[in-house]
């Protein structure tokens, strides 16, 4: 009987041993079985952030946000600011200018918003924007939007050359500032002028004035201006385009 309940007891310790046996191993195959957790992956090796990514290029600050111009001037009569923004860039320029004013001391007295829609090239926009403490106003700062866009004006050429307008827009321009052919009577920035043409789209007439390659940025503005500010109502123009001889678009002024 005792050697009965002997081999009855081996027999339950031996089932129990191979019980806790086969837990254990279970537990220990949890760890062999996982994978690395996704924050240790480097963003860089996912095939999303690898790819590829299209943009549009990117446009010279020199040429966009430094040739918008910010001024100010304070109508005391009617304690107001006036503040005029010019684009001097070649692009039509649409964004938002925060405007700061200060006093001596640096401290902004009063700031306001102004939007601006369409600016085109070599034109101006401005704003009267009342001050309650005008006379402590001595300085104004400003900021562009980073929203701010810029696109390319539409070039002037692309029409039909309008060859008997463009003769007689020459002829004026060369009269009027040309010394009517004597360099001795003519403005100081006229020589650099190559040639001076009228395209006619159907819709609009464009003005476009070749300028040589040494032609200085204050010739290039005055010639524009000039252009644009004697003749384009005479001859019904609506944009006037100044490029060098080797091709590159210096200077835009539409209506």
């Amino acid at each position: 009987m005792k050697k009965m309940l002997s081999l009855m007891l081996a027999s339950a310790l031996a089932l129990s041993l191979v019980s806790c046996g086969g837990s254990g191993e279970q537990a220990s195959s949890v760890p062999s079985q996982s994978t690395p957790a996704p924050e240790s992956v480097p963003v860089s090796q996912s095939p999303e952030t690898t790819a590829p990514v299209e943009t549009s290029p990117e446009l010279n600050r020199a040429d966009t946000f430094d040739k918008i111009e910010v001024t100010m001037e304070l109508d005391v009569m009617l304690s107001q600011a006036i503040v005029t923004i010019s684009n001097n860039s070649t692009y039509v320029f649409d964004g938002n200018v925060s405007v700061y004013f200060k006093n001596i001391q640096g401290n902004t007295e009063k700031s306001d918003m102004i939007f601006v829609e369409d600016l085109t090239p070599g034109n101006f926009t401005y704003a009267r924007i009342d001050l309650d403490k005008i006379s402590e106003i001595d300085t104004m700062e400003y900021t562009i939007s980073d929203s701010a866009t810029f696109v390319p004006a539409p070039s002037a050429e692309g029409g039909t050359l309008d060859e008997e307008t463009s003769q007689n827009l020459a002829a004026d321009f060369r009269d009027g500032f040309g010394g009517a052919g004597n360099p001795e009577y003519a403005t100081s920035w006229y020589h650099y002028v190559v040639s001076v043409e009228v395209f006619d789209t159907g819709d609009m007439k464009n003005a476009v004035v070749t300028v040589s390659d040494d032609a200085t940025s204050d010739a290039i503005d005055r010639i524009g201006n000039t252009v644009f500010a004697n003749y384009t109502k005479d001859y019904s123009i609506a944009s006037v385009e100044v490029e060098t001889a080797s091709g590159e678009q210096v200077f835009t002024r539409t209506w």
